[in-house]
């Protein structure tokens, strides 16, 4: 059973119609800013980290690794957790 639903999975993930690339895609300007920036010390990126205060009552902060957050599911709740800081110019990639 296992190995046909290997199998047709491999048919499914097999596609002769999509053509191969020729030339390695070039990253966009402001990633490759982005990865050619140093990494920030531990200390810069805890002030950046979620707020444990300003929080839904669902949401835990780790207190440990204050850049992981993580939610309590419940039914028919919205939730929200803040930055310990706010920006007014944010960068999308």
């Amino acid at each position: 059973m296992y190995s046909e639903c290997l199998a047709k999975l491999r048919l499914l993930l097999m596609d002769d119609k999509v053509p191969e690339l020729k030339d390695e895609p070039k990253p966009c300007p402001r990633m490759k800013m982005l990865l050619d920036m140093p990494q920030l010390a531990w200390c810069d990126i805890k002030k950046h980290s979620w707020s444990y205060s300003d929080k839904s009552p669902n949401i835990h902060v780790d207190l440990y690794d204050p850049t992981k957050c993580f939610r309590i599911k419940h039914t028919r709740t919205t939730d929200c957790v803040r930055g310990r800081v706010g920006y007014s110019k944010v960068s999308f990639l």
